[in-house]
């Protein structure tokens, strides 16, 4: 067996597991197979086959992040570290989920009682949103 036919069969491997970018998918191929050069060719494969498609990453990547509470600006920051464009995300983040009740929900969930009284708290109720990726105007609409 090739070495090319190996780290082929270990990046299916990986993809059979969970989706991956590009990024991420070439970085665990290097660590796994340092002294293997050419990663493009098994990238343009996988992307022929649609085995490795970052749209489709980008759209499980943000249900998955969205459903665990965590906003917008956060997600797409994320995405972008894992080397997904500006342009995808924008075109992902969609209006398909709706970040205000995704916020309501996070908050739910850390915070039943609801809105704190002193002002030192209400501050740190809206430092977690903003750490959570969710907007100053999502943040306010929840404190008015």
């Amino acid at each position: 067996m090739s070495q090319n036919s190996d780290v082929y069969s270990k990046a299916v491997d990986l993809l059979a597991i969970r989706e991956h970018s590009t990024k991420e998918l070439i970085i665990k191929l290097q660590n796994k197979f340092p002294n293997f050069k050419d990663f493009n060719e098994i990238i343009e494969r996988l992307q022929r086959e649609n085995l490795l498609n970052n749209t489709r990453y980008a759209q499980a990547y943000i249900r998955m992040r969205a459903k665990k509470g965590f906003g917008s600006l956060r997600i797409s920051q994320e995405l972008k570290e894992k080397g997904i464009t500006t342009e995808l995300i924008n075109e992902n983040i969609s209006d398909e989920i709706d970040w205000y009740l995704v916020m309501q929900q996070a908050f739910k969930k850390k915070y039943p009682l609801g809105k704190a009284d002193s002002l030192k708290d209400v501050l740190k109720q809206k430092r977690f949103l903003a750490n959570r990726g969710f907007s100053f105007e999502e943040i306010e609409s929840v404190f008015d």
